[in-house]
């Protein structure tokens, strides 16, 4: 009962201060309070005859009583109110007039709330909405009521629909949707193309209240971070732009909005985007993909590294060499075979590139064909020095693909030959383990046991001159069956 208590005033606080709670700020109505004192008057008395109840019957048998509640209600309001028991659905008005001074949470399927499909009762429903003899903000664009007001003005009124979506574009990119067909119907391009402007720079809300053009950059990499939905909807807003600025004569333009689309609906599945890069690059169009296709690469080079909030800056490895020869693979495959050679040589040879690239050389060993026999023969290597990323993504099916074309499965030799050299150069210090949590170390000694015994050797005394003391490192290691000297 406490918490019924300190709860009431909880709610009582908020109340004085709900300017929606009429019954509060107007004069006149003190009237209602004598019927709210009774009715927690009632509740006390139920919560003391309800415990009291427990004496005598056991839990099952008292809250199914208590639970009973609608049943007892139906029956006496019907005996001592002569009310009607309808199963049937609610008459909408009525169900606005009683709970329209409710907040409705947004994800509700409030198109569901109010029958869709009964124009008799949608009908009464949308001329009580228009009328305003309600408490519901219908402005509100967070709010139910005003989508389901929205949704009636679509049926019964498009003009006012229209009016709405202008005026709420701002706040909610989906009401451009409407406002660009409906002008694709009057063949009005122009104004077609001002409100697909206006509907993006919603979508990119906080980029300063510039406009957003299809040439101006890549849309995948603008949009809010983890913003997902609606996606499908902004590409086809890019597909009808294309369209829209053909007629205009924007050839780059056009093109641009074409490789936006395939890049913001499938960016990961490379031979898409690459397709559609071949077929939309054309002497007057170069000028206005290539920016957009090297933003693209440096995404997907982004989205490739294991630590990708790390990686934003990269824009030359051997993930963008790979994308360049699918391109052209015929001209371009030595090349990037080249590029591979060289770079996997700097790697073991120096020390400083190795540690600063070695979890790019990481993404390329697990990508390699055949890199499934290290998995085999190196587990513990596999598992703690390799990181694994999403293998069924369509991101790491591309790179694999594209590896493949190349013909690069040899590589793999050399790039488990870096790893047996390299390795103890990136094997974590154990003066940094927190709380004397030591496993992370030990696995990765493992690692490097599995790799290159001498070099394990060399750590094993590097550490027992710097961490002797360690009593807890030691017993991790041991626990793995690691010689310790």
């Amino acid at each position: 009962m406490y918490r019924t208590f300190f709860a009431g005033i909880g709610a009582l606080i908020l109340s004085l201060y709900n300017k929606r709670i009429k019954w509060i700020s107007e004069r006149g109505t003190i009237k209602r309070y004598h019927w709210i004192f009774f009715s927690g008057f009632l509740l006390a008395v139920h919560f003391a005859t309800w415990f009291i109840s427990l004496e005598y019957v056991n839990v099952a048998i008292s809250t199914t009583l208590v639970d009973a509640v609608p049943i007892f209600l139906a029956i006496f309001g019907f005996i001592f109110f002569k009310e009607k028991i309808n199963v049937n659905k609610q008459n909408p008005t009525d169900f606005l007039t009683d709970y329209g001074k409710q907040r409705i949470p947004v994800e509700t399927n409030y198109i569901n709330i109010i029958p869709k499909s009964d124009t008799i009762a949608a009908g009464p429903t949308y001329e009580f909405l228009k009328e305003g003899e309600h408490d519901v903000n219908l402005d509100n664009d967070y709010s139910a009521w005003h989508h389901i007001n929205h949704n009636y003005e679509e049926r019964f009124d498009a003009g006012k629909y229209l009016e709405s979506c202008r005026k709420h574009l701002a706040k909610n990119w989906r009401y451009g949707r409407p406002l660009v067909h409906e002008a694709l119907k009057q063949n009005d391009f122009q104004k077609a193309e001002s409100f697909l402007v206006k509907t993006f720079s919603s979508y990119l809300e906080g980029r300063g209240g510039k406009r957003w053009y299809p040439e101006t950059s890549l849309l995948l990499i603008e949009k809010k971070a983890l913003l997902d939905k609606g996606d499908e909807e902004i590409a086809s807003l890019l597909t009808s732009w294309v369209d829209v600025a053909k007629r205009l004569n924007h050839p780059g333009r056009s093109a641009a909005a074409a490789l936006q689309a395939v890049a913001f609906h499938t960016p990961e599945n490379w031979n898409m985007v690459l397709k559609a890069y071949r077929r939309l690059s054309k002497p007057d169009t170069q000028g206005t993909l290539a920016p957009l296709y090297v933003q693209w690469k440096n995404e997907m080079a982004a989205r490739s590294y294991p630590y990708f909030v790390d990686s934003r800056k990269v824009t030359d490895t051997w993930i963008h060499w790979l994308i360049d020869a699918i391109l052209n693979i015929e001209q371009d495959k030595r090349w990037f075979l080249d590029n591979l050679t060289e770079w996997l040589s700097d790697l073991k040879d120096n020390t400083k590139a190795f540690k600063k690239q070695w979890r790019w050389l990481a993404l390329l060993t697990r990508d390699l064909p055949q890199s499934e026999k290290i998995k085999v023969k190196y587990p513990s290597f596999w598992e703690n020095v390799l990181i694994e990323g999403d293998s069924r993504g369509d991101l790491t099916v591309s790179r694999r693909k594209g590896l493949r074309e190349m013909k690069a499965g040899p590589y793999l030799k050399t790039a488990l030959e870096i790893w047996q050299a390299q390795l103890r150069r990136i094997v974590p210090d154990p003066a940094s383990a927190h709380k004397s949590n030591y496993e992370e170390y030990a696995r990765w000694a493992q690692a490097l046991f599995e790799l290159n015994r001498y070099e394990y050797s060399v750590l094993i005394t590097h550490w027992r001159k710097q961490h002797d003391r360690r009593r807890n490192l030691w017993r991790d290691m041991k626990a793995r069956h690691l010689p310790v000297g």
